[in-house]
């Protein structure tokens, strides 16, 4: 399963909606959703609410673009307006208008964005989201990009942009290195990071032949599993300044590797245009990670074979930390997204309670479970060796969006901000 369907399947919202912090000059759109007396009302921002004062007449039902203004240290409201007739005040138009903004089709699809979700951007982080959004093929990934990037609180820089964006379209981290390994075969002359940077590729590619040759089990899964993550280098940064951990491993892992042959690289040729495909696709997954308060968050992609066949393996971790700065293995919950040759798009979800497990397997097949039962007493022993307790195993197959339980689940609730003052 594709990290982007991944998310929008069981984190249609990895972020919780906080309270809101305006700042001077930030833009959004907001709807009138009651009056009260004393020139009183409740603003509605995306599933957010405000109790605002109002200075100027506003409608019950209606819809604003408003922008925050800084007077004597108090924060008002200011009504944007168009200023031409025939544009209400509240369509995409008006603010692109009002801003100034070319009024072309990605402009108009982003300013109907702003209405719906509740961003508050400055006039120059909107032109800046408008030049990104036209920079990519996708406008609505690029869209979500945008919100993950504002709700993050992260810059608004094409890097970040471009990472995220490559780590949650549809190639893969598996796809990547392949294609770059099919490069450097049709190369004449390569550097010495070229030539390093191949070997390391070829190496990994022998090892899973050797795999395919092989009769394989969930140990041998599980191996080649740790060994790809330790490959690819994916915590590079982090590893790179602990001092119990060998140098030398990490700097011949994949990431490093991609980085020295960037800055060596010749500009023009298609072999570093891949390399840089996957290092965003690798610093995007790290960008998907996030801390919420105790919880940590960790997404990344692995590309795997198990029994002759290719495929990715995308993990997500979910769960406190320890005070050694580890995640609490007795208080986790971990997410498995693959594509099995037979078995087709597959979902593994294990939630670990007090060392008590219970796994939820999704898959269409409904022969699943029948063909399942005879290995969950192993799994069952297996986890009693490590101090596990398995209370169950379900299979189900995916719901629709709107009625799966995973994504009532996981979706994280709007939680409203009251007792604001804001004059308008």
């Amino acid at each position: 399963m594709k990290i982007e369907t991944a998310l929008k399947t069981f984190f249609p919202d990895m972020l919780p909606a906080g309270n809101i912090s305006f700042k001077p000059g930030q833009i959004f759109y907001g709807k009138v959703q009651q009056l009260f007396p004393n020139q009183l009302a409740k603003i509605q921002i995306g599933g957010q609410t405000i109790i605002a004062k109002l200075e100027v007449a506003l409608k019950q039902g209606e819809g604003y673009w408003l922008q925050v203004n800084s007077d004597d240290g108090e924060q008002r409201l200011k009504l944007l307006a168009t200023r031409e007739s025939g544009v209400k005040d509240n369509s995409p138009t008006a603010l692109l208008q009002q801003l100034s903004i070319p009024n072309d089709k990605q402009n108009r699809m982003l300013a109907q964005f702003l209405m719906s979700n509740p961003l508050l951007l400055s006039k120059e982080e909107i032109m800046r989201a408008g030049e990104l959004i036209k920079q990519t093929k996708n406008t609505p990934l690029g869209l979500q990009t945008l919100k993950h990037i504002v709700q993050r609180g992260m810059p608004l820089t094409e890097a970040v942009f471009t990472s995220l964006l490559t780590a949650r379209n549809d190639v893969t981290t598996g796809t990547l290195l392949q294609s770059l390994q099919a490069e450097f075969t049709r190369e004449q002359q390569m550097s010495g990071a070229a030539r390093e940077l191949s070997s390391f590729l070829q190496k990994w590619d022998q090892e899973n032949g050797i795999n395919t040759n092989k009769q394989q089990n969930a140990e041998d899964a599980l191996r080649q599993m740790k060994q790809a993550v330790s490959r690819l280098g994916l915590f590079y940064e982090r590893d790179i300044t602990d001092p119990s951990i060998n140098k030398h491993e990490i700097n011949q892992s994949l990431k490093p590797l991609l980085i020295k042959y960037i800055q060596e690289a010749t500009p023009s040729t298609t072999s570093k245009h891949v390399a840089e495909q996957l290092l965003m696709r690798m610093n995007g997954q790290q960008l998907l990670s996030y801390e919420n308060g105790p919880i940590q968050h960790i997404v990344y992609e692995v590309p795997i074979q198990f029994a002759g066949y290719n495929t990715e393996l995308t993990i997500q971790w979910e769960g406190k930390r320890n005070e050694s700065g580890q995640i609490d293995p007795d208080f986790c919950r971990i997410l498995f997204y693959l594509e099995l040759e037979s078995l087709k798009e597959t979902v593994v979800e294990m939630q670990v309670q007090n060392r008590v497990v219970i796994v939820n397997v999704m898959n269409h097949s409904p022969m699943l479970k029948e063909a399942a039962q005879s290995f969950i007493p192993a799994l069952k022993d297996r986890l009693l060796q490590l101090n596990y307790q398995l209370s169950a195993v379900h299979f189900k197959p995916f719901a629709n969006n709107a009625n799966n339980p995973m994504k009532k689940t996981y979706e994280r609730g709007n939680s409203a901000y009251h007792g604001v003052d804001i004059r308008i």
